[in-house]
């Protein structure tokens, strides 16, 4: 027998937060974060979201047995003209079985139709800015930080359950060894003909420099599908989770006339120095994973941040922006001896981000998708919808 449980105990938000250890455990790729970073997305009184959205979870069991579990959550900072009727589910993991995939889905749905929303999409963890997609391609690649993990039999069920594909997220890879050829490097060095300067991120005076990016990063993405504008509470967020792995070279800017133009921050791949530890380091793991973020050295990074103002974008000086922008992370790269930096997502839609960055260098990798489904609102539909709430 199949059930949904909604999670409102604290020994059911444990369960929830590592059941796709349970669930995923021996499968080709995966590789568990820590339970404490996820703590820190998903629970309610820790996560940034919660202070701009509401959300509840599920857990379906079958015959008892826990074999999947749901989000479903509404993001009042959502932007856009038809951003009302919005609602979102996320951290879909299950087993290899359609049914309860699908069972998943129609409780999420019901949820989001009681709070009079017609269009789902997802999923989403729990925001866009957090950790958008379902991973349909990079299964065997190795895990980065801030983007999620899904077997490839998951996007097989969506559509099974009406949903279609909205949009797809796609990540790039750039490596050590590549070089700029002649003419992208001829180009860079135009910023010394121009008033263009690059300046550090500041660590002493982080908060200020972060809320700059924020509405550099606002401004650049708001034309964007699904823009959802990042608040203050999640740049806090953000600065606390990595305040200890960011060092001065992490972040840029890239000034105009001395006006802020562009924001770049790069952060390491946790991964390399955690998924030896286990989502539950012991005390030694921990004294490990500290003598280790205080190295500072490591393989990869994953640019987690890039915002250009939009009065550049689609322009020559937009590409000269984009061009010193990916030289001056090259450089970085060197400098540290980083062997490959992950850039994404970038929507598939989005021509502008991908042009400039395809031409830079950087090689396509893992792919993500969003879907999307338009709810039924009729009488019937809605009375069904609630009373499967009121069992779950």
């Amino acid at each position: 027998m199949l059930t949904m449980e909604r999670v409102r105990t604290l020994a059911e938000l444990n369960e929830f937060i590592v059941l796709p250890q349970r669930l995923y455990d021996g499968l080709p790729g995966f590789v568990a974060p820590l339970d404490l970073d996820r703590r820190q997305l998903l629970d309610h009184k820790r996560s940034a979201f919660f202070t701009h959205g509401i959300a509840s979870y599920w857990i379906a069991r079958r015959d008892g047995v826990a074999v999947g579990r749901i989000s479903a959550q509404i993001d009042f900072a959502a932007d856009g003209a038809n951003a009302a009727d919005i609602g979102l589910f996320g951290c879909l993991d299950a087993v290899n079985d359609r049914e309860v995939v699908a069972e998943l889905l129609r409780t999420a749905e019901v949820w989001l139709r009681q709070r009079n929303r017609r269009i789902v999409r997802g999923p989403f963890t729990l925001s866009i800015n957090g950790e958008p997609g379902l991973m349909v391609e990079g299964q065997q690649d190795p895990p980065v930080t801030l983007l999620g993990w899904h077997p490839d039999y998951l996007a097989q069920h969506l559509p099974d359950a009406g949903y279609n594909i909205a949009t797809r997220l796609r990540c790039f890879l750039l490596e050590k060894q590549f070089e700029f050829d002649d003419q992208l490097a001829s180009f860079g060095k135009a910023r010394a003909r121009a008033d263009l300067t690059v300046r550090p991120l500041r660590l002493e005076a982080l908060q200020a420099d972060m809320e700059q990016a924020r509405r550099i990063f606002n401004d650049g993405w708001r034309r964007n599908w699904n823009f959802t504008p990042a608040t203050e509470t999640d740049v806090a967020e953000l600065i606390k989770q990595f305040r200890p792995f960011l060092f001065r070279d992490s972040g840029f800017f890239i000034d105009i006339s001395g006006e802020p133009a562009a924001f770049v921050l790069s952060i390491p791949n946790i991964y390399e120095i955690t998924q030896d530890l286990g989502p539950r380091p012991s005390i030694s793991g921990w004294l490990r994973l500290l003598y280790r973020i205080w190295r500072q050295q490591y393989r990869g990074y994953r640019l987690a941040l890039i915002g250009v103002a939009s009065k550049y974008q689609n322009s020559i000086v937009g590409k000269l922006i984009s061009t010193v922008a990916f030289e001056e992370v090259r450089q970085r790269m060197r400098a540290r001896g980083v062997e490959h930096v992950i850039a994404g997502w970038i929507d598939e839609t989005n021509r502008a981000a991908l042009r400039p960055i395809q031409s830079l260098g950087f090689r396509p990798t893992r792919i993500y998708s969003l879907y999307e489904k338009t709810l039924e609102t009729d009488t019937c539909a809605r009375a069904a919808g609630e009373v499967a709430a009121q069992r779950a």
